[in-house]
């Protein structure tokens, strides 16, 4: 069984999420996929597990290093994300020398859940 995740608050799904993360997602569906796995309880631990030890000095830890990436870098951000904000994905690509940052419109933070196909296109685009 899984512990409670701290700062946690419930959508309205019957699912536990991080606070701030809006459910993660805009449509409970995909969440779920995410949070109730086909092991019940060992997934969902995992998954919540591993939410709750993100922790900012981690990225802290590699961000003077961003500097150095010699690779083009495409920074795809859901304009809806309600766990982190828009304005670190522009934070992000202004670090990274040529990083471009598309913004995925109505997107939360999985924006490959909310916007497939746009999130698809941008990556068409960016390989050419």
């Amino acid at each position: 069984m899984s512990r409670p995740l701290r700062n946690q608050r419930h959508h309205g799904d019957g699912h536990r999420h991080p606070r701030g993360t809006g459910g993660l997602t805009q449509r409970p569906a995909p969440v779920r996929e995410f949070t109730d796995p086909p092991v019940p309880g060992q997934g969902q631990a995992a998954f919540y597990r591993q939410i709750e030890q993100n922790d900012q000095r981690f990225t802290d830890e590699v961000a003077g290093r961003y500097g150095e990436i010699a690779v083009p870098v495409l920074i795809c951000w859901g304009t809806e994300d309600t766990w982190i904000p828009v304005a670190k994905g522009h934070e992000l690509a202004a670090r990274i020398p040529g990083a471009r940052l598309r913004l995925i419109e109505g997107a939360g933070h999985l924006a490959q859940e909310d916007a497939p196909g746009e999130l698809a296109v941008a990556l068409r685009e960016f390989v050419g």
